[in-house]
């Protein structure tokens, strides 16, 4: 089965997302994976580069898009916050529209880190994201098996060249007991 907007796709069918632009120096192969790790959500990973869409104007939706998806992936499966940031939110200037962390990189981190991604058993699910116009957007689903987290969440991140620069969220409590059955996902 193939979810096409949905990172879980490129988990499970990464060659029919394969985007091939060797001429791009900012596009590198994907580097080897252990056999326990799931595909990454493309063949390729970008480095985050605040004068991307000046060098590569014509790729640069392409580009955030792939960026996105590297960003998820290191996030949410990988569960590696310091990884996804430094991967992609360079230095000082990063805008957190967030109203319970104040901006820059390392609140975030610290936030995010030492605070849900502590939960026991935490999993992300229902993992969407997509990029366009120089914005990105990953939803998903956060829970724990004790239940201490229920959430649907939207990060919406404004992209410079391929790096990401701003933040926004959404989220909204999981009761179970929502009388809309196409709620959240």
């Amino acid at each position: 089965m193939r979810f096409t907007s949905t990172i879980l796709a490129f988990f499970l069918t990464s060659a029919t997302y394969a985007i091939a632009a060797p001429s791009l120096a900012l596009v590198a192969p994907r580097a080897a994976l252990n056999v326990t790790d799931p595909l990454p959500p493309t063949d390729e990973h970008v480095a985050c580069d605040l004068e991307a869409a000046e060098k590569y104007p014509d790729d640069i939706a392409r580009l955030q898009s792939i960026a996105i998806k590297n960003y998820a992936y290191l996030l949410l499966v990988k569960k590696d916050v310091h990884a996804a940031f430094d991967a992609f939110v360079p230095g000082p200037v990063y805008i957190q529209h967030n109203p319970n962390v104040v901006s820059g990189r390392e609140p975030i981190i610290e936030a995010l880190a030492g605070g849900l991604w502590t939960v026991p058993d935490l999993v992300f699910d229902h993992v969407m994201a997509w990029a366009g116009e120089g914005y990105g957007l990953v939803h998903y689903r956060a829970w724990a098996r004790e239940g201490a987290v229920h959430l649907s969440v939207m990060d919406r991140v404004r992209f410079q060249g391929t790096c990401i620069v701003e933040h926004w969220d959404l989220m909204q409590s999981i009761t179970g007991k929502e009388p809309n059955p196409e709620a959240w996902f």
